[in-house]
């Protein structure tokens, strides 16, 4: 790393402390230190929970953890059930008086971040989420739980043309010509065809991670464009549920043939394409987009078609 992203880093972390500590003073009024809060919010999300799962996520000390789970069990907070078919396992649920405290818990710091963030305008508020989602994407794996998949909004065919031009120049060697192609289109999209279509992105608290489109070409013709996925939201089925929002569209428009435009390379989303019923239907090799490549048709006639087998 270069030193001044080291410093940046490290300066971000010092107004992230001080802030976690503004969000977190509302607990630290309480009984409860930030450690014994965590740990009766876990029991009561994840309730039927064993230790070692608990241990695995808040990455505690084991002895510490059953100190505070057995004191929480005393004052009534917690409850403990030995497995049937393993006394050794234990799953612990929080009781109506431990549910109550956390829900105690959980109003005082939503108000500290109400307090904390309320006055932001809705867009800084949704700029500051998918920064938050931004930084989680690249640490963590990202949950199915927090992506959805809904129409684009005014500003975003930019990104998604910038993630395009990223993610293939890292992954396929595009050069800076395969911009062009991707801005011409959607271009045309927008004043050619009037916007008749739809591209949908995939959300990550407000945070594009992916994108597909249905440009309508014809009356009884559309196009399939623009798909992608960002890497850490690979291989949890959002590519087929992206293909499935796109040909639910054009069975309800009544479209009768839906073709596209890949590349050879792209083997997961060919994948994808057969497993949805399209056609490989002409190849092109030639030198595009600062290398040499097989470019690809593929068809989809849409009579009878019901989806991916």
């Amino acid at each position: 790393m270069e030193p001044l992203e080291i410093e940046r880093i490290r300066r971000f972390n010092r107004f992230f402390t001080e802030l976690a500590g503004v969000l977190d003073r509302s607990i630290l009024k309480s009984e409860f230190s930030l450690a014994e809060a965590r740990i009766l919010f876990e029991i009561g999300h994840h309730p039927g929970g064993h230790p070692r799962d608990f241990l695995a996520r808040l990455g505690l000390d084991a002895g510490y953890f059953s100190r505070v789970a057995k004191r929480f069990k005393s004052k009534g907070m917690v409850a403990m059930k030995r497995s049937s078919e393993d006394a050794r396992l234990v799953s612990l649920f929080l009781t109506e008086e431990g549910e109550k405290t956390l829900e105690m818990l959980e109003g005082r710091a939503s108000s500290e971040v109400e307090r904390c963030f309320g006055g932001l305008s809705g867009e800084e508020r949704r700029d500051i989420l998918s920064s938050m989602a931004s930084i989680l994407s690249y640490k963590k794996n990202v949950s199915p739980d927090d992506l959805l998949i809904r129409p684009y909004r005014p500003g975003e065919l930019g990104i998604i043309s910038y993630r395009h031009c990223v993610l293939y120049r890292e992954e396929y060697g595009f050069d800076q010509t395969f911009e062009n192609y991707l801005l011409d289109g959607m271009s045309r999209f927008l004043w050619d065809y009037g916007g008749e279509g739809q591209v949908w992105v995939v959300d990550y608290w407000g945070r594009v991670m992916g994108a597909i489109a249905i440009i309508e070409t014809g009356e009884t013709e559309a196009q399939l464009r623009w798909f992608y996925l960002e890497p850490s939201c690979r291989g949890i089925g959002m590519g087929s549920k992206l293909m499935e929002t796109a040909m639910s569209y054009c069975e309800r428009r009544g479209m009768e043939k839906v073709f596209l435009w890949t590349v050879k390379d792209l083997e997961a989303a060919r994948h994808l394409y057969e497993k949805f019923g399209f056609s490989l239907v002409e190849t092109n090799a030639h030198f595009l987009w600062g290398r040499h490549i097989v470019e690809e048709k593929w068809e989809l006639p849409m009579a009878g078609v019901k989806g991916p087998c």
